[in-house]
C-alpha cells in the first residue's frame, strides 16, 4: 500500500511535467533512476531541445491535445518510476491540470509585462527543473 508521503514525488514530477514534458524523465536519468544509456541520452537530448524550442514564437501551445497527451503520459510513466501505478497516476493528474496553470500563468504574467516575455520563460524553466530535481533527488521516494 502506498502511504500519502509516498506520492509527493510523484506529485512534484507531475507540476514539472506539466509545463515541460520531457524534464521529469530526464531528471530520472540525471539521477540514476533510469538506464542512461542510448534512451537516456535521447531524453535528456529532448529536454534540453524542448528549453530552447519553448521560447520560439512558432512553439505550439502547451495546451495542444497532443501536448496535453504527451506530458500526462511522460509525467505518468516517470511517476510510476518512483512509486508504481499509484504514483503514475497522481502525476499524470498533476501534469495535467499544470499545464493548464502554467499557461494561465505565463500568458497573464506576458500580458501584464510583454517585454518580459524571455525572463517569465526562463523563470518557468527554473521552477520546472527546480521540481523536478527536488523529486528525484536523494530522499525522494525512500521513507
Amino acid at each position: 500500500m502506498t502511504r500519502r508521503g509516498d506520492l509527493l514525488a510523484p506529485a512534484l514530477l507531475g507540476l514539472a511535467g506539466g509545463c515541460r514534458t520531457f524534464t521529469p524523465p530526464a531528471a530520472l536519468v540525471l539521477r540514476g533512476r533510469a538506464p542512461r544509456g542510448g534512451p537516456g541520452r535521447l531524453l535528456l537530448a529532448a529536454a534540453a531541445l524542448e528549453l530552447v524550442y519553448d521560447k520560439l514564437p512558432f512553439a505550439s501551445s502547451r495546451l495542444r491535445p497532443e501536448g496535453l497527451a504527451a506530458r500526462g503520459i511522460s509525467s505518468g510513466l516517470s511517476g510510476a518510476a518512483l512509486a508504481g501505478p499509484p504514483g503514475a497516476g497522481v502525476a499524470a493528474a498533476v501534469a495535467l491540470g499544470a499545464a493548464f496553470a502554467g499557461h494561465r500563468a505565463r500568458v497573464g504574467l506576458t500580458a501584464a509585462w510583454p517585454r518580459g516575455a524571455l525572463l517569465w520563460a526562463a523563470l518557468e524553466d527554473a521552477v520546472v527543473v527546480g521540481l523536478a530535481a527536488a523529486a528525484t533527488g536523494p530522499a525522494a521516494g525512500k521513507r
